[in-house]
């Protein structure tokens, strides 16, 4: 989830790893479910950053 700026990574240490790699400096997170596995942590916050990056906003027109 976006963060105002500034706020810094509001996250856990693995995801936290993962984001800082990714060059993404403001996120605010929550988890669910079983986070006490590592590699499934940091697999699942690739997954999102994927799934962010295949994610289209349509181009709205605006009439002047």
């Amino acid at each position: 989830m976006p963060a105002p700026r500034g706020l810094g990574l509001a996250i856990g240490d693995t995801g936290k790893s993962v984001l800082k790699l990714a060059g993404i400096k403001d996120v605010w997170s929550k988890s669910e479910g079983m986070t006490c596995t590592r590699i499934n942590y940091a697999k699942a916050t690739f997954n999102a950053l994927q799934k962010l990056r295949l994610t289209r906003v349509p181009i709205l027109k605006f009439k002047k």
